[in-house]
């Protein structure tokens, strides 16, 4: 994967473009590179899903539509799922390893994201 993504494929790698893992850009390894790198790994799982969500609502056809509503669907409790696991265990336990608080800033970006996951998929429910 290269640190920056071209236009050459957009129907995969916008609007969010992927992050290269570090074990990518520092070709080393060791329990925190693996982690962080599988870490970002799942991100890229997310923002894909994303992406071809964005990319592909403007053209499903009717017969296509629940079908498309239920990907949708899956893709919110992927995200609530990996979120929640998050802040029950992967946050507390690292910075346990650590010994410092290093998560706050994930923290709020969890703060901000998940009611808008919500108002989406309440929306999705409406329909």
């Amino acid at each position: 994967m290269s640190a920056s993504t071209s236009n050459s494929k957009p129907w995969a790698d916008q609007p969010l473009a992927l992050i290269p893992t570090p074990a990518f850009l520092t070709k080393h390894h060791n329990m925190w590179i693996s982690e962080a790198s599988h870490m970002r790994n799942v991100h890229n799982v997310i923002f894909r899903g994303y992406n071809s969500i964005y990319l592909q609502a403007p053209y499903v056809q009717e017969a296509d539509m629940d079908a498309f509503l239920g990907y949708c669907r899956v893709w919110c409790k992927l995200v609530t799922t990996h979120a929640e696991e998050e802040e029950r265990h992967y946050f507390p336990e690292a910075e346990m390893l650590l010994g410092e608080r290093v998560f706050e800033q994930t923290h709020e970006e969890h703060d901000t994201f998940m009611p808008l996951l919500q108002a989406f998929q309440q929306y999705l429910n409406s329909l």
